[in-house]
């Protein structure tokens, strides 16, 4: 695969951030507490192929700058796995012009959403250039023994690399969404 860029790859993605770096990827990271990535890296068994980038992806200035640098250090980005809080798609926007520019070829998007947004929505609020695959994973829930709960961390890690794995669905859900009522 070559360069990877993990949004939320220290938190609910961590095991996804490994599990590119086991397959010899470079993966880039976007992290703001250096606690949580110093412990993936101390997990990693190729902690040589991860690269914390230290931003709050809100700071865009910054985050352009971070970017840029890993795309200098590590080569074009072919594929971002990105967790942005739906009231930040500015950063989103960050993020995929700055790789399409860099882009030698077509590039995977996998957009994780939370389990209440309107993936039509939000699809039609992104401005996708044509070297971009976008794909959208959507994070839901668990029924168990008749009742709900949210989705564990390595649950969330598992099914985005299901998603990865299986790049062929434009909507790839984690879990369950509906009934709506069931949600935790």
């Amino acid at each position: 695969m070559g360069h990877v860029l993990v949004v939320g790859g220290t938190g609910m993605l961590a095991d996804v951030s490994k599990w590119h770096a086991q397959r010899h990827h470079k993966v880039s990271i976007i992290a703001r507490d250096k606690l949580k990535m110093q412990k993936i890296e101390t997990e990693s068994s190729h902690k040589n192929n991860l690269y914390p980038l230290y931003v709050d992806y809100r700071n865009l200035s910054l985050l352009e700058e971070q970017i840029l640098s890993a795309i200098a250090v590590n080569g074009p980005i072919q594929q971002v796995l990105a967790w942005v809080r739906s009231d930040a798609l500015e950063s989103l926007q960050v993020i995929i012009k700055i790789v399409s520019s860099k882009a030698k070829q077509q590039w995977d998007l996998f957009h994780v959403l939370s389990s209440k947004t309107n993936v039509k929505e939000i699809k039609m609020q992104i401005d996708l250039p044509l070297n971009c695959e976008y794909k959208q994973i959507q994070l839901g829930f668990k029924i168990e023994n008749n009742k709900s709960r949210w989705l564990t961390n390595h649950e969330i890690s598992h099914g985005v690399i299901d998603a990865i794995e299986n790049n062929n669905a434009s909507l790839h859900i984690v879990g369950q969404v509906t009934p709506e009522e069931r949600r935790p």
